[in-house]
């Protein structure tokens, strides 16, 4: 008869949080690789805190989809999703596994963090310039963006008259930075409605 002695935690030898900006979905898929030569690795989850350490739903358990080398290797996934925006309002967020051995040998790690933004950005539209135009006047179009959580990463404008397409903004003032206002300018020529 042979007793097995493991006073070793497991390691955690790999992590993936996908997407790490995550919007109105709310979900963000984990994948967590853990080492434990000893008993090997037999449970992992994962709780999620604020910054300042307040977790913000139940602990969610991975369930392991691989092991290697009998129990020594192997990948633990899920999905968490993000509870109501009045208990996970936007902001980033702490994410970590605790996985435990056959032995109870326990391991608490950060394996990363995610920005959670359900807001959509303020946007203002500053001039259309001019006003009233013939047919091939040049129209210029002038909008400000701003999100307090993330940065802006495109603006665009459509012509509902025409019933365009949304067409790409170009980025001429501020900053995209998240909290700040950028400026954005489309030009382009004025044109009759098709039924007119």
């Amino acid at each position: 008869r042979t007793t097995t002695v493991d006073t070793t935690a497991p390691s955690i030898s790999s992590e993936s949080l996908t997407p790490v900006i995550v919007g109105q979905s709310a979900s963000v898929g984990i994948t967590i690789g853990s080492v434990d030569f000893g008993t090997g690795t037999t449970s992992a989850s994962i709780t999620v805190f604020t910054l300042s350490g307040t977790p913000i739903a139940s602990t969610l358990s991975l369930t392991n989809v691989e092991t290697v080398d009998g129990l020594h290797f192997g990948d633990w996934r899920g999905t968490f999703n993000f509870p109501t925006q009045a208990t996970a309002p936007d902001g980033e967020y702490r994410f970590v596994v605790t996985a435990f051995d056959g032995a109870g040998n326990r391991k608490d790690e950060q394996v990363g963090t995610v920005t959670l933004d359900r807001t959509n950005p303020a946007t203002s539209i500053v001039s259309i310039v001019p006003a009233i135009a013939k047919p091939g006047t040049q129209i210029t179009v002038i909008a400000t963006a701003q999100d307090i959580t993330t940065a802006i990463a495109s603006m665009t404008e459509r012509d509902v008259t025409l019933g365009e397409s949304p067409f790409p903004m170009i980025q001429t003032g501020g900053s995209t930075a998240a909290g700040q206002t950028s400026t954005w300018t489309r030009n382009f020529s004025a044109q009759l409605p098709e039924s007119a």
